[in-house]
Parts: structure tokens; sequence; C-alpha cells
């Protein structure tokens, strides 16, 4: 993929309440440009539309905890996520398609992104 490595920044804790805790990724250019870029990849070459990606804001995350967070649970660990300081900033230089099979996520394709690209 002719695209640069993408600067990454995990900072701190954040909940989709009642339900789910992640980390949160920073929204930086870098992300939302190859967000768009992707979306638009999709639906031009692919034809696969998500209409819900169209009506709600990108929430970049990664997923902590969810399926198995009861909301009992979660109103027991989300105080003491929220209190917990997490910082990491890193690049990005792969791409990894995913596909849930009813279970757990398959690894589909890993996209190298191109180092010497620019930013």
């Amino acid at each position: 993929i002719n695209q640069a490595p993408i600067p990454m920044i995990l900072d701190g804790f954040a909940a989709f309440k009642p339900r789910v805790i992640f980390i949160n990724v920073v929204k930086t250019p870098e992300l939302v440009a190859i967000h768009q870029s992707l979306l638009t990849e999709m639906e031009s070459s692919l034809g696969i539309i998500d209409p819900m990606s169209k009506k709600r804001p990108f929430s970049a995350h990664l997923t902590v905890a969810y399926r198995d967070l009861t909301k009992s649970n979660f109103r027991k660990a989300w105080p003491e996520f929220k209190e917990q300081n997490l910082y990491f900033e890193f690049s990005v230089n792969q791409l990894t398609l995913l596909k849930h099979n009813g279970k757990y996520w398959d690894i589909l394709d890993n996209f190298n992104f191109n180092q010497s690209a620019e930013l």
C-alpha cells in the first residue's frame, strides 16, 4: 500500500456506558485520513457501504471489555479503569484485514505500508 506509517497515540481509558470499556485512540489527522480513504475505497472498489458509518462519528478505540462485561461488573470496573493513566505513542506500518467467524476474528490479509511514502 502506498501509505506512510501512521503515528498512533493511545491516551487513557474511556467507556461506552453501560457495557464497554476501551482505550482511547487519538484521532490524528493521519488516522482520520486513512479511515476516510478506506471507506471510499471499500465503497468504490468493492461496493461495501456501511450506512452506520455515514451517520455516526468515527470513534477509534481498542476494546478492553465488552461481551464478557455485565452491567453490574461494568459499574464495578469502570471506576478503576477511569482513574488509570495510560499513554503510548508508536507508528503503525501495516493494516490487517479481519473477518469475524462467529466466535473470534480471523486474519484475512496483512497490507504493509510503504516505508518511503510521505505522510
